[in-house]
């Protein structure tokens, strides 16, 4: 067994919500790191590894922000991509998205961004 760390995570550090979509129901974890923000997405009972999109809020003499997806392709990494982008945005944060969905479409994106923008910006 490992041993405990000194400095552990405290649970005001994470927020879990739920929310239906039109594609079904989605659970949300937010992680609120010291250099960033992580979040989880999924739409089964547990969460579970998937496409993933690390992006960066944009900086001075950029318009836009800078993203990466991995372990996807093609139109789902629009959506990663896209999610991920509007969280660092509304956020200022570098987000690290992890997403685990059967249907990754623009229904979906628009969907949860609504979710995400109501409960980030609230």
């Amino acid at each position: 067994m490992l041993p405990l760390l000194a400095n552990t995570l405290d649970c005001e550090d994470i927020v879990q919500f739920e929310g239906d979509i039109p594609n079904g129901h989605i659970r949300v974890r937010i992680n609120e790191l010291e250099n960033g923000i992580l979040v989880l997405i999924t739409d089964s009972e547990t969460f579970k590894l998937g496409p993933t999109c690390i992006a960066t809020p944009s900086r001075p003499g950029m318009s836009e922000p800078i993203s990466n997806a991995l372990f996807v392709s093609g139109f789902e990494s629009t959506v990663v991509r896209t999610i991920a982008e509007r969280i660092a945005v509304w956020t200022k944060r570098t987000c690290l998205l992890v997403v685990h969905a059967k249907n990754l479409d623009r229904d979906f994106m628009v969907s949860v961004l609504g979710l995400l923008k109501a409960h980030l910006l609230d």
